[in-house]
């Protein structure tokens, strides 16, 4: 999951029940195979804009996408749906379009039959309430969550069908939401929360029934953003102390663990003299230590991390002086241990990466939104070659 100010700032959602699927296809054909990152067609059915806030692949040739589009109804009026896009290995096409306001900000894919979705109902944060969606394979249906009164969820993840997490956030109160998924039904789970006048959960991970992760963003006694995370060990949620690097605020907006347990965050911070910088941070099972790429020139962010076969990437976006916003792909080298920058295509104007996700057999999507004007427009990207292990 993702970019979570960047969620909050362009939010909206909702659903009714079940829909069954009326594909919309974006012009497109199947990228080329290779271990650079190529831009792939999406469908942007928003008449003002469309955006993708995550991606979840289920294997080659299979993904999901979900988040938001904006237009003006039959009523003259505007309006904000969730959209979910699906890749079939040939294009992207509109799986799931409603009329009915809100917004989709995270997806997680257990398998081609079992993926589920999440965000929030209502167009005004008053009317914000928690959403789930699940996908069985031949629809997408709405599945009763512990009532909330307003709120929305922004990450979702876990071990197995029977043991899935969702975290979000409580509008007004700004207490945080997380609840479980047994199989059966989801309930609410008691976890700790930092008193805040704004709470932010960003992303989840989970390397197994007893090891969760949930990363976000709170505003301290001083207005500053601060780093949160919170960590689950089969009996109870227990926060843990991110390292504070920005002197003006440090946000954390996505987790990921790979494949031996290790912990990766990552975010941005704010420099004393004003400067935001990309940031990324690691658990050691003990303390978080900071392991960012190296300052960029301008302006940079990381929305999203994934850990898989083919290693540690994170997506963002930066900002040169005097220029648009550009895509931002990082990959971790454990030979050097450090952060290598890796071109990635954009579109045209600005360009923002805010979710990435990658399969078992090391194939990549990156999604988000491009502005070329006034205009926001679906944006992803895509690699399925992996690169030679000896060099991460």
């Amino acid at each position: 999951m993702r970019a979570t100010l960047v969620r909050s700032m362009l939010a909206t959602a909702i659903v009714s029940a079940a829909i069954v699927a009326s594909p919309v296809a974006a012009l497109s054909s199947a990228p080329a195979c290779g271990s650079d990152w190529t831009k792939v067609s999406t469908p942007s059915p928003g008449t003002i804009f469309s955006v993708l806030l995550d991606v979840a692949t289920v294997g080659t040739g299979d993904a999901w996408s979900v988040g938001f589009r904006s237009y003006v109804d039959d009523e003259d009026m505007y309006a904000v749906s969730p959209i979910i896009e699906r890749w079939d290995g040939v294009s992207w096409t509109v799986a799931y379009q409603p009329s009915s306001q809100g917004q989709l900000a995270g997806v997680f894919a257990l398998a081609s039959d079992d993926v589920w979705a999440v965000g929030h109902t209502g167009l005004e944060s008053p009317e914000f309430q928690p959403l789930i969606m699940h996908w069985d394979g031949t629809s997408w249906e709405r599945v009763n969550s512990p009532s909330a009164p307003m709120g929305y969820l922004t990450a979702i993840g876990g071990s197995g069908p029977d043991d899935l997490w969702t975290a979000g956030t409580l509008i007004g109160t700004y207490d945080t939401i997380i609840e479980h998924w047994d199989g059966t039904r989801w309930r609410k789970v008691e976890h700790p929360s930092p008193s805040s006048d704004y709470v932010a959960f960003g992303g989840l991970a989970a390397a197994g029934p007893d090891d969760v992760s949930i990363v976000g963003t709170y505003l301290d006694g001083q207005a500053r953003s601060a780093p949160l995370a919170l960590h689950w060990d089969g009996a109870v949620w227990q926060r843990t102390k991110p390292k504070r690097v920005g002197a003006l605020g440090t946000s954390l907006n996505d987790v990921t663990v790979t494949g031996g347990g290790r912990v990766w965050a990552v975010g941005s911070y704010v420099t004393a003299g004003g400067a935001t910088q990309a940031l990324a941070e690691r658990w050691t099972g003990r303390r978080w230590i900071e392991a960012s790429p190296v300052a960029l020139d301008g302006a940079s962010s990381l929305a999203s991390v994934t850990a898989g076969p083919d290693g540690v990437w994170a997506v963002g976006s930066r900002t040169r002086p005097d220029q648009p916003a550009e895509t931002l792909t990082e990959r971790w080298r454990r030979q050097s241990d450090e952060w290598q920058d890796v071109a990635s295509p954009g579109a045209s104007g600005d360009d923002y990466l805010l979710g990435v996700d990658q399969s078992p057999a090391g194939e990549f999507w990156a999604v988000g939104f491009h502005r070329p004007g006034e205009q926001e427009l679906t944006l992803a990207v895509h690699r399925c070659r992996p690169l030679d292990k000896r060099d991460w």
